[in-house]
């Protein structure tokens, strides 16, 4: 509450915040989706109940109650739907102050407006759940002296930076994730389909602990890994294709987000090797413009010109102050998608893979940029995009878990068109209120993600590297220290780690 009496208005001596659960939605008639919780009420509460609210308020950051609103018990509808936990068990359950029925929403909120006129309202009118949406409406409609807030922002400001516990939590389900593919890897043959080994990793995680996948996975062979959000994995994979999965699964409401690239028959051809090579290079220099000691001096090795004058500038300093910057100085989600664009448009000239007349007519961070159009990162926890309100232009920190995928800068955007990170936790794209211009700190989750994507028709590059799509995805957390810890990093990644899961799997059978 803090923070929300800190951004309230000044003639506001009363807030009330509101976050609303998520509905359950159908497919048809009576048959439902998958319940997943609004990650918010889930994140406050730790209650997965459906068409259900929370009410904090309070007239000081040190004075508020939480009240939950929940249904009543129904005997007949728990006989189809499952316990209810009602009104009395709620309050101990969930560790909040009062439990009421959630019809009596609209009068609760009324009469705090009896009590306190001048106050400040929390609620994202977005919310996707129609009957609070109702219930806030009529009463904004009858509600004078007072003021209305979006609390998104807020609310991911905190998200974006784990707990001690949540980091326990993205460790493991990283850890699962990272066996998921291991499995997957041994499993791999021509002639099996996309389809079989989402199945197969689906199994292995679920197997391990985790609840649901964080995701629809892309499970691409050959030339439908340069789809980006390739979803329907029900092509034969053929001898000679690389196989492009990105994949993560859900614990607990934290979730992982890992992308590997490998060879269906089980051994890299010399210009796969080349191509992959080029991805890794990419993820592993982005992963040491994160790491504290060495973050600066990193950033004098990619960036140009102008960094290189405020390099100069740094030296002047004394000792002790150079030191201080060296370790504030580390890269926002945005410095490491710059790097990337110009990491790998570097690269695909260096290594002749696009041809002299392309190379010569174009910058090499647009050549990466066409090649990996994402982003190489993003936070991560409760949701696979996690924090999607907070900016990746802010400096990784301690706590914030993040991913890595890779994509001379024009080069490598036109090669690479998606961002090379974002933030991870409650959401794969987690804290989307969060911008990704803000330096990653401790307690950041994000991902570190690039790649690169020739299509079978590309006329740019060597026929020799056309239909290959490579993308490399790690889940990084920068500890308390500011350490980067790479979730995972038990995830075969190296061309011999790949090779040899497929060996052993292969001498087994």
């Amino acid at each position: 509450m803090k923070l929300i009496f800190s951004k309230s208005h000044a003639n506001s001596l009363y807030n009330i915040v509101v976050i609303p659960s998520a509905k359950k939605t159908y497919m048809t008639e009576k048959i439902p989706y998958i319940f997943r919780q609004n990650t918010d009420f889930f994140y406050f509460t730790g209650c997965l109940e459906p068409d259900s609210a929370v009410v904090i308020h309070g007239a000081s950051d040190e004075n508020f109650k939480s009240e939950l609103f929940v249904k009543r018990k129904d005997a007949k509808a728990e006989l189809w739907d499952g316990p209810r936990t009602g009104v009395e068990v709620a309050p101990k359950l969930f560790a909040v102050d009062d439990a009421h029925p959630v019809e009596d929403l609209g009068n609760f909120l009324q009469q705090i407006k009896f009590e306190h006129p001048s106050f400040c309202l929390w609620y994202d009118n977005t919310s996707y759940n129609e009957t609070t949406n109702a219930v806030i409406k009529h009463f904004l409609s009858q509600s004078g002296g007072m003021s209305w807030n979006v609390p998104k922002q807020l609310f991911h400001q905190l998200r974006l930076y784990k707990s001690d516990s949540e980091q326990e939590m993205m460790r493991e389900t990283c850890r699962i994730a990272s066996e998921g593919f291991k499995e997957t890897i041994g499993f791999s043959k021509p002639g099996r389909t996309e389809h079989e080994l989402f199945t197969k990793f689906d199994y292995e995680v679920r197997m391990r602990g985790a609840q649901i996948l964080a995701y629809p996975p892309v499970v691409a062979s050959g030339d439908n890994a340069n789809v980006i959000h390739y979803v329907h994995n029900n092509q034969k994979c053929c001898h000679g294709d690389l196989l492009l999965m990105d994949a993560g699964c859900e614990l607990n409401g934290y979730d992982s987000d890992i992308t590997r690239t490998w060879p269906i028959s089980g051994q890299f051809t010399d210009h796969q090797k080349v191509l992959y090579e080029i991805v890794l290079d990419t993820q592993l220099k982005l992963l040491k413009l994160c790491e504290k000691s060495d973050s600066a001096l990193n950033f004098i090795s990619y960036a140009g010109e102008k960094d290189q004058k405020e390099f100069a500038v740094l030296m002047t300093l004394p000792l002790a102050t150079v030191y201080n910057k060296l370790c504030e100085n580390l890269p926002s989600l945005d410095d490491l998608f710059s790097s990337m664009c110009s990491l790998i448009g570097s690269s695909l000239v260096d290594n002749h893979i696009v041809t002299k007349t392309y190379a010569a007519m174009n910058d090499c961070s647009y050549i990466g940029f066409k090649f990996c159009p994402h982003h190489s990162s993003h936070y991560l926890g409760m949701d696979v995009h996690d924090c999607a309100a907070i900016p990746r232009t802010i400096p990784v920190a301690p706590g914030v878990v993040f991913t890595v995928e890779p994509g001379k800068s024009q080069i490598g955007f036109k090669f690479c068109p998606h961002h090379s990170s974002h933030y991870l936790g409650m959401d794969v794209h987690d804290c989307a209120a969060i911008p990704r211009t803000i330096p990653v700190a401790p307690g950041m989750v994000f991902t570190v993600e690039p790649g690169v994507y020739i299509s079978k028709d590309c006329k740019e590059t060597r026929p020799e590297f056309r239909g290959m799509g490579i993308r490399i995805e790690d889940d990084i957390l920068i500890d308390k220290s500011s350490n980067v810890e790479n979730l995972s990093a038990m995830c075969p990644k190296n061309i011999d780690e790949i090779e040899s899961v497929y060996a052993m799997r292969k001498q087994s059978v």
